[in-house]
This record gives structure tokens, sequence and C-alpha cells, in this order.
């Protein structure tokens, strides 16, 4: 799966493996935003990247156990959550009235999405580490 297309704003030079990042006009007007958007698509493209190993991982389980599903489901959800927020913020048109709104909106939702994701990553290695 080629997460360069999933992403509108960015793209791979062919003569290298770097991902350069464009980032719209509305993000640029202050450090923040542009923190904000680069997190989001830094997010974007990880859980794409590792969301279904970690869903496959675990469905191909014999018995899982609670916590195991339950990671799971958080994938899931987190997955759908992060989807959200890309079509909200990134791919939807904005009034330039409700431009100071949603950068605010999206500075809460990206640090709750930030937070998410650092637990996501711990289960994650715990459960790798107590499988092996």
């Amino acid at each position: 799966m080629d997460l360069t297309r999933m992403t509108r704003y960015s793209f791979k030079l062919p003569t290298s493996k770097n991902v350069i990042f464009y980032i719209p006009p509305r993000f640029l007007k202050s450090k923040t935003s542009e923190k904000n958007y680069i997190y989001l698509m830094m997010i974007f493209r990880n859980v794409f990247e590792t969301s279904d190993e970690i869903i496959k991982f675990i469905t191909k389980l014999e018995k899982p156990t609670e916590s195991e599903v339950s990671l799971k489901s958080r994938v899931m959800i987190f997955k759908e959550l992060v989807m959200t927020y890309r079509r909200k913020y990134v791919v939807a048109t904005w009034r330039p009235d409700d431009s100071e709104r949603l950068q605010n909106e999206m500075t809460v939702d990206i640090s709750n999405l930030v937070k998410e994701h650092s637990e996501i990553g711990k289960s994650w290695r715990q459960v790798k580490a107590l499988r092996k």
C-alpha cells in the first residue's frame, strides 16, 4: 500500500526514501497550527503502517487475553478517530470565520491523539513482550 497517495499533502522523492510534506497555507499562520498539522499527518501515516500489523497479530492468536482484545478494539477506534480528524481538519474546506475556532479545536484534538497514540504504543510493546 502506497501511503503517499493516502496523504494528499505528502510525497516521496523518486531518488530517496524521504517523505516531503506540503503544508497547506491555512496551517502556516502559526507555529502551533503547523505543528498540529505535522503531528496529525505523522500519526495518520503511523496508524496505517502499524494498525493492520497489530490487528493481524492479535487476530492470529488462539486465545487472546483480555488486554489483547482491548488493545485491538482501541486500535480500531483510534484508526477511525484519526480518519475523522483528517477529514475534518485537512480535507474539509474551512470558512475564514471558522478558522480560529477550528485551529483551537485542532490543538485540543491533536493533543488527545498524541496521548492515545502513546498509550497504544506502550500497550503494544507490552503485548509483544509478553508473547515472546
